[in-house]
């Protein structure tokens, strides 16, 4: 029998509360890595949004010189980022209409209850195209102005938002509490001009703060904590 000193476990026992949070955020780069692991935060919202970049802010990764704009995501991204003391397992989900897209969205919404948040990227219907097909259908279809374009647009992120919404709810109903949701809505570059139209828009009244109002009084207002943050994840130009 090995026989431990009292004295040494306890100043074990110390040092590994102490580092908790590395040991902590260690693991979660692990898993990061292996693309493994439950998902802690969800990250969703349109095509084109801008959902990579803002997460590659949130991971540092946008601040090396030879970082450039990613294209269309075809795959469920996965980061690991630090968030005060502990550190998440964030997934970024397409925004298209794919099987990659429903399998994440199932994976973080009903399979596990470890899903703590999920932030919805909006932009105010500033969304581009990224094929030279879809421009020429928008624009076949009498969508040729920017005006035309954008209220498309934000028709369809409320059709997406309530997707989200409802997936909030089902989770709400079987015993899976997700604590917070966050509404950032990006772009803010582009029209700060007119960023109080665009708060009242996201907070005050409008279609979109309807669908949220209904989802508070679905779920109780205190037990899913909302937020809406104008931000500006990459400043670039919108040319229609």
């Amino acid at each position: 029998m090995i026989e431990i000193p009292w004295s040494l476990l306890f100043r074990s026992s110390i040092t590994a509360y102490q580092k908790r949070h590395l040991v902590q955020h260690l693991w979660k780069n692990l898993l990061s890595f292996v693309d493994n692991g439950k998902t802690n935060i969800v990250v969703l919202g349109r095509p084109a949004v801008g959902k990579s970049v803002l997460t590659a802010q949130l991971y540092g990764e946008a601040a090396n010189y030879d970082w450039d704009l990613p294209d269309t995501s075809s795959r469920i991204e996965t980061r690991a980022i630090q968030l005060g003391e502990w550190t998440s397992l964030v997934r970024v989900i397409p925004g298209q209409e794919t099987k990659i897209h429903h399998e994440g969205i199932n994976e973080a919404f009903n399979e596990h209850k470890d899903l703590e948040g999920v932030i919805f990227v909006a932009d105010w219907g500033f969304t581009g195209l990224r094929s030279p097909s879809q421009t020429r259908a928008m624009i076949e279809e009498g969508k040729d102005t920017i005006e035309k374009l954008r209220a498309f647009n934000l028709e369809q992120e409320l059709l997406y938002f309530q997707r989200v919404c409802n997936k909030i709810k089902e989770a709400f109903a079987n015993g899976r509490q997700i604590k917070w949701l966050l509404i950032a809505v990006n772009k803010a570059d582009l029209f700060v001009d007119s960023i109080e139209e665009a708060q009242h828009y996201y907070s005050t009244e409008s279609p979109f703060v309807k669908i949220l109002t209904d989802l508070l009084l679905h779920v109780g207002k205190q037990n899913l904590k909302c937020a809406v943050m104008p931000i500006a994840a990459w400043e670039k130009d919108f040319v229609w």
